[in-house]
């Protein structure tokens, strides 16, 4: 396990043009990492090959693929953004801290990359995800990370992670 590292293997089948429906990850007391994921093919992506997941997650994995670019290029190609006639729940952001831990929820607007892009909020401000329940409902997600890591500023955390589901 690394910080940053459930950012970066999410984000490698992003930048595939993959989005992650489903997600579970855990860390393990001796640092080994279960992560579990269910993605799909966007309309406008091509499907990559299994081998080509594999090697991209593993570089991710190891931090030699740069996965913030990959995920910036389908960010930019995403044309299925949903119409005026989808109701969107407003970005809802809870967090409860307890001694060095704490547990927060993110529900709001998805798009590809968001659960990257949350994650690298986390990452960012040094707490680590030692586990986490993610779902992608519609147009929506609503994703659950259980973190350690001490000096959390609520206030300035909520404010990132409303951001990033909030589409800004």
């Amino acid at each position: 396990d690394r910080l940053g590292l459930l950012a970066d293997v999410v984000g490698a089948p992003a930048g595939l043009g993959l989005d992650v429906l489903e997600a579970r990850a855990f860390t393990r007391d001796d640092g080994t990492v279960l992560d579990w994921f269910v993605v799909r093919t966007r309309k406008t992506a091509s499907l990559p090959s299994k081998d080509q997941v594999i090697e991209r997650v593993e570089a991710a994995g190891r931090g030699v693929a740069d996965v913030e670019v990959q995920v910036r290029r389908q960010e930019q190609r995403w044309d299925e953004r949903p119409g005026a006639e989808v109701r969107l729940i407003e970005p809802l952001v809870v967090i409860e801290q307890d001694s060095g831990s704490a547990r927060i929820e993110v529900e709001g607007r998805d798009g590809p990359g968001v659960l990257y892009r949350l994650l690298r909020v986390l990452a960012d401000a040094r707490l680590d995800v030692t586990a986490a329940r993610v779902a992608t409902l519609g147009p929506q997600v609503r994703d659950v990370f259980f973190v350690s890591g001490t000096d959390i500023d609520q206030d300035t955390l909520a404010k990132k992670l409303r951001t990033v589901v909030n589409g800004d």
